[in-house]
């Protein structure tokens, strides 16, 4: 059997800030269609770049999906 990696898509966790009870929130952002052969470095600096588009919001975490086949 062999695995073929079809779709990627990357996902920022920014800082929401803190809600009235006093916990922290969390906002998530997928973006599609991300470049299969793209290394850890670019996707980070695109999710940089991205993050900085929302106002005093910081980025906590970078991460990627996969869509894999399988035969």
């Amino acid at each position: 059997m062999q695995e073929y990696l079809q779709k990627k898509s990357l996902v920022m966790k920014l800082d929401g800030g803190i809600n009235t009870d006093g916990k922290q929130i969390f906002k998530n952002y997928t973006y599609a269609n991300v470049d299969l052969n793209a290394d850890a470095d670019s996707i980070y600096a695109a999710a940089a770049a991205l993050a900085s588009l929302y106002a005093e919001i910081d980025m906590v975490e970078v991460q990627t999906t996969a869509v894999n086949d399988i035969n």
